[in-house]
């Protein structure tokens, strides 16, 4: 490994370094503002039980997406360009499938909506007026 090869390795790896930070907080249950159109951590404690989960669900396919990212720019870097184009494809298929599964999945839908507050006041309030 020459330093033409090395200098970029670790610049990259210290770039990579921050988005994978960022997904081991929300792995952690922490950071819900890190995903895009999620609302802040909600304070009664059923929706905080459901806002972690998704927290978490969301930081498995882009701690994935990111790894593959990763070994494919580091591939580039060490000329073998074949393995590392097959990695950036990879990376977007499992981006876009991620986001068609988050999309039209009801499980995730529903977790969403009840990680927020209102729809614990809004069950209270019809429960206690039935």
């Amino acid at each position: 490994m020459s330093a033409v090869q090395l200098i970029p390795f670790v610049i990259t790896q210290a770039v990579m370094a921050i988005p994978v930070f960022m997904c081991v907080a929300l792995l952690c249950g922490a950071g819900g503002g890190l995903i895009a159109g999620f609302h802040e951590k909600p304070s009664d404690l059923r929706a905080v039980k459901c806002w972690k989960k998704v927290c978490r669900l969301a930081a498995l396919p882009i701690l994935f997406c990111l790894a593959l990212l990763d070994g494919s720019v580091s591939c580039f870097i060490f000329g073998e360009h074949l393995a590392g184009g097959l990695l950036m494809g990879a990376a977007v298929a499992e981006a876009v499938a991620t986001v068609m599964v988050f999309n039209r999945s009801e499980y995730f839908t529903s977790l969403v909506r009840m990680s927020a507050d209102e729809y614990w006041r809004e069950k209270d309030e019809s429960g206690a007026s039935e």
